[in-house]
């Protein structure tokens, strides 16, 4: 950031139910980001369930601010609600709204692990022409294979739609666009040690833009 560093300080409580946190990035003579979050988490008999809601805010300060070539001035209202069975099958649901403010394109979803959980709204990365004044909804059903003998194994379907503002989400040539819908599939295979792997495949359809299917391959191993 101009070799001027980045400032960052963090508050977080928790007790058996609630969770609440602060972050405060100023990254100097670009922008400012804030985060604010909400946890209740419980259970009951056989179900867990995590309740959260979640406020960012990007701002720029600095030299960034002096210039007419990006202005950044945007907030992410962001709530989910994601629950577990002793069965094996889970839930992930959430919601969230962009503002109508501008510099989306011009920041980073994450900084150093800023923890803004709107952008984990699918499995691979197809980006609108913008995502200024929009609305995004986001289900995944999961489960737990090792309750029938795939240990450490996940299978999951997630559905995500987006409400495109069209004044503001074009295509290269100028063509307006009202919505995208992605349905990804995702395969985990997670051991404590040894080798893991992480299969992905998503369908993207976006107005006026050809549907799109992409596939991801992950693999490692752990010592």
């Amino acid at each position: 950031a101009n070799n001027s560093g980045i400032p960052f300080a963090a508050v977080e409580y928790t007790n058996e139910n609630h969770k609440v946190k602060a972050w405060e990035y100023y990254v100097i003579d670009l922008y400012n980001m804030f985060l604010a979050q909400y946890d209740y988490s419980n259970s009951i008999s056989s179900f867990s369930y995590d309740l959260a809601a979640q406020f960012t805010n990007y701002k720029e300060i600095g030299q960034l601010a002096s210039n007419n070539y990006t202005n950044i001035d945007y907030s992410i209202y962001a709530v989910k609600f994601n629950g577990k069975f002793e069965s094996g099958f889970e839930f992930d649901t959430g919601a969230s709204k962009f503002s109508d403010g501008e510099g989306i394109g011009a920041t980073l979803s994450a900084w150093g692990g800023f923890p803004t959980y709107t952008y984990g709204y699918i499995y691979n990365w197809f980006e609108v022409g913008s995502l200024q004044n929009v609305a995004l909804y986001k289900i995944q059903l999961g489960y737990d294979l090792s309750k029938i003998g795939l240990k450490n194994s996940w299978i999951g379907y997630r559905h995500t739609y987006y409400d495109l503002d069209s004044a503001h989400s074009k295509t290269v040539s100028g063509t307006p666009q009202d919505k995208m819908k992605l349905n990804g599939i995702r395969f985990k295979y997670a051991p404590t040690v040894g080798m893991y792997l992480t299969v992905n495949y998503e369908h993207r359809a976006l107005d006026n833009e050809p549907d799109a299917s992409a596939y991801r391959l992950i693999g490692g191993y752990k010592f």
